[in-house]
């Protein structure tokens, strides 16, 4: 039997199942009702999971996959925090969602860049009237400026506010999303911009005094990686399922997914615990 150890493969595989759980919980939440807003968005939850098995797939290849995990997984942290924001904001937040979407759809329709002196286009061949469309019509105008470009934003208030108002206005307790949204967002920006360092960070070659020459340290600490970002996606599905819980009828869901919860902070006790009594 493998050791518990925070570093290992074995330790890495058993959060992974920890991701695999909280996903399928959450896949059950899709096929049931619930309230309002969550209803109308479940396809939001289903996005989540999708990329949290894409995720968890990728994960057993560390050595290769930490950084595209890390990318996905900004992905990943956006939609939870935008469909537990979404169950909680002022109704003309939650209606600027769905009027940025009917107006997107729109404007998808006819796009055309322009490079020097080529411009090249994809072109919708025939006719919408906007007029008999109240929704499409309000969101043009809603997401276009006065000097008529398109507004790409859904809502001004920025990641770090949708996180300041889910937790004042429900039970969730900040910590785990702020850790998450500090340990992924700015490491998977710099990987979706391909940067020198975002292509880098995952080989551990910014970090001073680690010895990056030693293909065992090097291996531990992918692993360690790997390990901590799923257990923080796994985490984050408990928080969106609690918050669904306040408003929905879910307790045999909550009760198991409290139990992954709780399970996987002993293995990560009992992992630490370990690799601190090897130093």
């Amino acid at each position: 039997m493998a050791e518990i150890i925070f570093g290992s493969a074995d330790v890495r595989r058993k959060l992974k199942g920890f991701l695999w759980s909280q996903s399928g919980i959450v896949y059950n939440l899709t096929k049931i009702e619930l309230s309002e807003r969550a209803e109308n968005l479940k396809i939001i939850l289903g996005s989540c999971c999708q990329t949290a098995t894409a995720i968890a797939l990728l994960s057993e290849s560390p050595d290769y996959f930490l950084g595209e995990c890390i990318v996905l997984a900004r992905a990943f942290l956006e939609k939870i925090i935008n469909f537990c924001y979404l169950q909680v904001c002022d109704q003309e937040d939650y209606d600027k969602y769905i009027s940025y979407t009917v107006q997107k759809s729109y404007r998808k329709l006819d796009r055309s860049v322009t490079i020097g002196e080529m411009k090249l286009g994809i072109k919708f061949i025939g006719e919408i009237d906007i007029d008999s469309n109240p929704l499409l019509k309000k969101g043009l105008e809603d997401f276009t400026t006065e000097k008529g470009r398109e507004k790409t934003r859904w809502t001004n208030k920025n990641i770090e506010d949708r996180i300041k108002i889910i937790c004042e206005r429900s039970k969730i307790k900040p910590g785990c999303l702020i850790i998450s949204l500090l340990s992924i967002y700015e490491d998977a920006s710099e990987a979706l911009h391909g940067t020198l360092y975002g292509c880098g960070f995952p080989t551990g070659v910014f970090i001073p005094s680690f010895d990056k020459e030693n293909p065992s340290e090097l291996k531990k600490y992918i692993e360690k990686q790997t390990a901590l970002l799923l257990w923080e996606l796994g985490i984050m599905f408990h928080q969106a399922i609690l918050l669904l819980g306040e408003k929905n009828s879910i307790e045999d869901l909550i009760k198991k997914s409290t139990n992954n919860y709780e399970r996987s902070f002993e293995l990560m006790e009992k992992a630490l615990k370990r690799e601190d009594e090897l130093k």
